[in-house]
């Protein structure tokens, strides 16, 4: 930390404080995905090294980035890998995080929720607005809403450039979003999900943007690509 005195007249003085963004290695300075949140401050970036970590974990309303080494290296992306273990969602904001706060260049896996509104197998978004980008969701399952990643209780998720892939659940096998909000859902590819009653992207009493995605092999008892109810939609490319 870099820090300026600033001293004036008539014993008047002031302290200015320049916190610098931080790089935190995982695991090189600490072993745990969700050890190096805990220790991050707004604005910095934790960066994982490729393997699997067994967690679950929550970005505790900061303002961080937590990625992978090369979010652009999908090779990368599949070698760095957070299993969720069937215990929890994987990665979750719920503590009305916003567009600065970004998961990116991961693949979220084995996650699973069974309770609560805020379902999201994957990835559970409750009255926030996180960035969500070049990750590879695959393999997660909800018992109601959000197989892949649940947005719900307002909030402007963006959903940008993902794989998301074989994710479960009885509304939005792939995504939903719920009461309120805008979620953005541009430029993924969603195969092979499954949602039991409605749709593989599905927007109920929301709005929600829907620009550039690839649909194939998805299924659903009704909307296999987009379900929208009592909702506002924007489809297109």
């Amino acid at each position: 930390m870099l820090r300026l005195a600033l001293i004036g007249i008539a014993a008047f003085a002031c302290t200015v404080h320049f916190a610098l963004a931080a790089n935190i290695n995982v695991p090189a300075d600490y072993p745990t995905i969700q050890s190096a949140i805990d220790a991050a401050f707004d604005g910095d970036t934790v960066i994982v090294s490729p393997g699997i970590y067994f967690e679950n974990i929550d970005f505790l309303g900061k303002a961080i980035t937590v990625r992978s080494t090369d979010p652009l290296d999908w090779d990368i992306v599949a070698q760095t890998i957070i299993d969720g273990m069937q215990a929890d969602s994987c990665v979750k904001f719920i503590t009305g995080e916003g567009r600065n706060s970004i998961i990116r260049g991961l693949t979220i896996t084995n996650g699973r929720h069974n309770t609560g509104m805020a379902d999201g197998g994957g990835i559970s978004c409750d009255g926030s607005s996180p960035q969500i980008s070049n990750n590879i969701i695959r393999n997660n399952e909800a018992f109601t809403y959000g197989g892949g990643i649940s947005a719900i209780w307002g909030g402007a998720a963006l959903i940008k450039d993902n794989i998301i892939s074989a994710n479960v659940a009885d509304f939005g096998g792939a995504v939903l979003a719920m009461y309120g909000g805008d979620t953005e859902v541009i430029g993924n590819v969603f195969e092979g999900n499954i949602g039991i009653s409605y749709g593989t992207v599905t927007a109920w009493s929301a709005h929600i943007t829907v620009a550039n995605n690839t649909f194939s092999g998805n299924a659903a008892f009704l909307g296999d690509g987009v379900y929208c109810s009592q909702s506002s939609a924007t489809i297109t490319g």
